[in-house]
């Protein structure tokens, strides 16, 4: 019998069903081949390369705390969307048209979206990814036990466990210091009390809504690498924390790199075709917005 070590690691995955861009409303944020050159692009998004995962936990982490490049990650990006509106937009799943369309074609696939909002001078930015679960099942046990409890446990566990990771491959010196000053690159569990971080589930996806303005610290990183972000290259990924053996070793929930991508040109508002407002969880409550 084969173990999911002797299948090579490509074989593991399944394809990511396709995106229809012609769909898509708005500025379209591109996606290039990993292995573009950077020096020409703007405004643009890749795969992570191999030689970029983040380090992660392994199995023998509770003795030699040790952490190695994670395996590819479980879950491939799909689409990146940049949303301009004048409240902070929450479970866009459920409202951006052509996700929750996306999302409903393919219900036996599982998905993983991550919306970062982002103050700006006229409202709000909702930063969207999407990611589609692409290992196989019984590729990785531990990957498969934490998956399962990423869709299906509870807000106060997703708060414990889901990590952020990033890197400034590419920055001005000017902000890779101030980002290291303030603690940027460092791994962040940010449900713990660092941001406010919301979860939307539905029969095959899972929704981190993070509010940037509901930390200073958060902010203050966030806007440092906004006002240069032309000039810059941002790896990010995320890992659901192994804590039991049986979790070990980590691997990427999913990871993406933005090329010198600029928010006053990506982002775009929405008109009345493109997002679906049905009820008063569409949008962050004024009593919402004073607590953040």
């Amino acid at each position: 019998m084969t173990t999911p070590m002797e299948v090579e690691e490509d074989e593991q995955h399944l394809p990511v069903p396709e995106w229809n861009s012609d769909d898509e409303p708005g500025v379209k944020w591109t996606q290039v081949p990993p292995t573009s050159s950077l020096h020409n692009l703007t405004d643009s998004w890749t795969l992570l390369p191999p030689s970029a995962y983040f380090p992660v936990r392994q199995s023998s982490y509770s003795t030699l705390k040790k952490k190695s490049p994670s395996l590819r990650p479980a879950y491939t990006p799909v689409m990146g969307k940049m949303v301009r509106h004048s409240r902070k937009m929450i479970h866009l799943t459920s409202k951006l048209n052509c996700l929750k369309s996306y999302i409903s074609s393919h219900p036996t696939r599982r998905f993983f979206i991550t919306n970062r909002i982002l103050p700006s001078t006229s409202g709000y930015v909702c930063v969207v990814f999407v990611y589609c679960r692409t290992l196989r099942q019984n590729m990785s046990p531990e990957f498969d036990r934490l998956d399962d409890m990423l869709h299906l446990s509870t807000d106060s566990w997703r708060n414990e466990r889901i990590k952020y990771l990033a890197t400034l491959p590419t920055a001005p010196f000017i902000v890779k210091s101030a980002v290291k000053a303030l603690g940027g690159e460092k791994p962040v569990i940010m449900g713990k009390g660092y941001l406010t971080q919301r979860h939307y589930t539905g029969s095959n996806y899972v929704e981190v809504d993070v509010d940037i303005s509901s930390s200073k610290v958060a902010r203050s990183i966030a806007g440092t690498i906004l006002k240069r972000s032309d000039v810059t290259v941002i790896d990010e990924g995320f890992v659901i924390e192994g804590v039991e053996e049986v979790e070990l070793p980590e691997r990427l929930i999913g990871a993406v790199r933005f090329i010198h991508s600029k928010v006053e040109r990506l982002a775009s508002e929405m008109g009345e075709g493109d997002i679906t407002i049905e009820d008063d969880d569409s949008v962050i409550s004024t009593e919402d917005e004073e607590e953040a």
